[in-house]
Formats: C-alpha cells, structure tokens, sequence
C-alpha cells in the first residue's frame, strides 16, 4: 500500500471478501463497503476495476492472490451452502456466499482476470490457496471436548442415548460432542471433524450443547463436508499453477508454506505456530494473520 499523500497512488488493490466468481458482478461496491472505498465506478464490475486500475499504473510486477474466498464462504458457514463444485447462481452471476465457488466458473474468471492483469506485458506471482480449514478458526475448539468426570456420568450419557442407533462411546475424561450433521442426523462427532469457533461457548457450558442437545450444524464441519473443501483447494491450486507455468509467472505455493507455520516454525528467534492467540502467526479472528504473520507471508 502506497500512502495517499503520496500523490494518491494505491498500489494494492486487493478487496477483503472478493471472490473469484464475483469479478463479473456489476454494482459488486454496493455490497462491499472496501470496494466502494475505492472503486471508480461503483456501478461496475470488479473486472472492469482491475482493468482500470492496471491501465492506469502500468505495474511491470504483481502479485496475484485470489481464491480464499470461493471456498471460505462455505466453511465458516459450516458446510451450509454447495460444496460440490457445481453450486448454480443465485441471480445473474451472483453466487451463494456460502457455496464453493463452481469449478469451472472460477477457471474462467481466473484466467480472464489474469488476462487483464498481465495486459499492459507485467510479470509477477501467483500465490495459492491454503488449506482453509487448518486455520485456528476450526482447529480451536476440540471435537472431542466433551468432559466426563465420572463413571456415573458416562453412564447417564449412555442411558440418554440408549434408543440412539449410531455407535456411543462415553467414557470418563474426553468425549466427543454430539452433532446435528447436515443430513439432520444426530450423531456423535467423530475423529477429524471440526467445531467452529464461532460456537457460543455459553451454550456449551449452560445449556448442553454437545451433550444432551446436539451442537447445529452450522459450527460443525463434518468428514465429508471436509472433503469438498480440500477436493476445491487442490482443484483451484492445481489451475493456479497451470495458468503460472502458461503465462511464465512465479507460482507460489502458500500452502505448503503457512501448514509449516501452523506446525510451528521459528523466526529470527520467535516461535509461531497456529495455536489460537498463543501461536503469534494468526489473528483472533482465528482466520487472519497477525501483523508478524502477514510479515512472514511477505
């Protein structure tokens, strides 16, 4: 970012919350109040944006990083919208938020977007997806958070589910929560499946969320809405890397780096990992990096 007093130049023009699919959308700064900050015509589309902006400051570099958010809509959602690859729009060119962003709808705008990025003969970088649901968003609050103190306890648990015919495991000390999945099926959570952090905790502590009523689906991201999150990065990270090596472009690979990070690694003497709040490289939102993160990226 150039500072406006320097003759009002804005070098990076990245918007939070834009996705791939919404480059065509006219009027998109209407529903986006950092757009409207700044777009020429707020009555346009993000595409017709980027082209003015790339015509007017003749970059001879950029860095390109889109995608997140085609898919993070639909996690922290908890798998609510079409994580299939194929959603339909909602209205003319306009997508669910909280689908993944259709296959090879984001294939085309990417690829169109890119064309106007590299119009004016730039290089630059494309920089991939990570790994969305390995952020401390989703991997705080344990799936298996469900303390039982007593024999006693584990009994009563058993008891209250006794009719239930999915497999129980209730057992002193940690449990997994009970869940509605997005079939509507109580069941109980099993190994990989996340809790979100946007859960109210009070619900958890007061009102049996997890034990005696099921946690909503809506904070819960089951094995195989886990499945279409990680089959859609590795889907948009491989025709990233196919457009870089198509148009010779640096490719960088964001998410192998940032699962480093968020398996601990150490930097002019500082540890980060992706431990919520203790972990130093993301924010407490759970899903942006701190400023030493954003560092590290950089």
């Amino acid at each position: 970012f150039v500072s406006p007093a320097n003759s009002g130049q804005i070098n990076n023009i990245g918007v939070p919350g834009l996705r791939v699919v919404d480059y065509p959308v006219a009027g998109y700064a209407l529903q986006n109040k950092y757009a409207e900050r700044f777009f020429n015509n707020t009555f346009g589309t993000p595409l017709d944006q980027l082209a003015f902006m790339v015509h007017n400051l003749h970059p001879t570099f950029f860095t390109l990083w889109m995608g997140t958010d085609d898919i993070m809509g639909y996690a922290l959602s908890g798998g609510q919208g079409d994580g299939t690859g194929t959603a339909v729009p909602l209205a003319l060119n306009y997508y669910n938020p909280n689908d993944i962003s259709p296959y090879t709808t984001f294939e085309k705008i990417y690829d169109t977007a890119l064309t106007v990025a590299i119009s004016t003969g730039a290089s630059g970088a494309l920089i991939n997806i990570p790994d969305v649901a390995s952020l401390p968003f989703f991997t705080t609050v344990p799936a298996n958070g469900l303390r039982l103190n007593t024999e006693e306890e584990a009994a009563n648990m058993q008891a209250y589910y006794a009719t239930s015919t999915w497999n129980k495991v209730f057992q002193v000390g940690a449990n997994y929560f009970i869940i509605r999945d997005h079939n509507g099926n109580v069941r109980q959570a099993v190994p990989g499946e996340l809790i979100l952090l946007s859960i109210p905790m009070d619900s958890i502590k007061c009102a049996g969320w997890g034990s005696t009523t099921p946690i909503p689906e809506q904070y819960v991201l089951t094995t195989d809405e886990l499945q279409h999150i990680r089959a859609a990065v590795t889907r948009f990270n491989g025709f990233i890397k196919f457009e870089a090596q198509l148009h010779n472009l640096a490719y960088v690979d964001m998410n192998t780096y940032l699962s480093q990070v968020a398996s601990g690694i150490t930097y002019n003497g500082i540890k980060y990992n992706a431990q919520f709040v203790a972990g130093g490289a993301f924010s407490l939102d759970g899903i942006h990096p701190t400023p030493r993160g954003y560092a590290l990226i950089a």
